[in-house]
């Protein structure tokens, strides 16, 4: 039978001092204490089928939303890559034109637009529609 211990009992734990520097800056960079923010991560890590413990990606608040903004901005192709003539909208549009193009000849065009309709509604399935038939008939009216 386990013995419950109460909640502020001390653990020790081995460590090099390069590793609690790298312990110390985790919990700053998350605001939070070192001992919450340690039992946290220890809590957190998965561990392999093979027993072996997998490294765990550890992100506080402030670095999760930095990289949602930072997909977001990609995405809506905000940051420039050097080349002027190129965002990552154009791929995003390439990739819809080449599934809906492939949708009206599998299923006809009016599953196409019943398919915009339901994912996007029907004001959004029109700009869509729209935009792809600037790049060329993706989606032919009946």
């Amino acid at each position: 039978m386990a013995r419950s211990r109460k909640p502020g009992t001390s653990h020790a734990i081995s460590c090099t001092d390069e590793q609690w520097d790298d312990i110390r800056a985790g919990a700053a960079r998350a605001r939070k204490q070192i001992s919450p923010w340690f039992v946290e991560c220890a809590l957190n890590v998965e561990l392999s089928p093979k027993g072996a413990v997998a490294s765990p990606l550890v992100l506080d608040a402030r670095e999760q939303r930095f990289i949602s903004r930072a997909v977001g901005e990609l995405a809506l192709g905000a940051r420039s890559t050097g080349d002027a003539s190129w965002s990552p909208g154009d791929d995003i549009r390439a990739l819809l034109r080449d599934g809906m193009e492939e949708l009206v000849q599998r299923s006809g065009s009016e599953e196409a637009r019943r398919v915009l309709r339901s994912v996007f509604g029907d004001e959004r399935a029109q700009t869509i529609s729209a935009a792809l038939a600037a790049d060329g008939p993706t989606i032919p009216e009946s």
